[in-house]
């Protein structure tokens, strides 16, 4: 029993190091949610102002919306969702905040993880074909890069 003795402190050597990582951590998870929420804003704005929008933009749409969930639970969040009596500092969940903010973990980072792959697909595409960024090219490239207008197209 003595090898899964884990001592306080162990991964930053003391309670003061713990408290400024805690405090660090939930200052960039608020930053993190406050940009995301601007591109989210913005976006909405436009599409409210009749203006269109571009695969560019629903991709960050759908990366600013992952980043505000994984932020939210994770970096923000941090060890309030963890259960009491686990000796984590500022504990103060129960095993159901602490299943649902690991769910939201995953959820929210594999979200980020796929809208990154596309915004990759979309720039390695116009730059190996050398289309230019305008709102025509993004046209072309929509059914490729955005699921729901390809099972729109599908459906009868």
């Amino acid at each position: 029993m003595e090898l899964l003795h884990v001592p306080p402190f162990s991964c930053v050597g003391s309670a003061r190091n713990e408290l400024i990582l805690e405090i660090v951590r939930r200052i960039i998870g608020f930053l993190s949610i406050i940009g995301s929420s601007f591109i989210v804003s913005d976006i909405v704005k436009k599409v409210h102002d009749g203006n269109g929008t571009d695969p560019y933009q629903r991709i960050m749409l759908v990366l600013s919306m992952f980043d505000i969930i994984y932020s939210i639970f994770v970096p923000f969040g941090g060890t309030w969702m963890v259960p009491k009596g686990t000796g984590w500092r500022w504990a103060v969940g129960n095993t159901a905040s602490c299943s649902a903010q690991g769910f939201f973990y995953i959820f929210g980072a594999f979200g980020e993880l796929v809208s990154f792959l596309k915004l990759f697909m979309l720039f390695s595409l116009f730059t190996r074909t050398r289309i230019s960024l305008n709102i025509k090219s993004f046209s072309q490239t929509k059914t490729f890069l955005d699921p729901i207008s390809f099972i729109k197209q599908q459906s009868p």
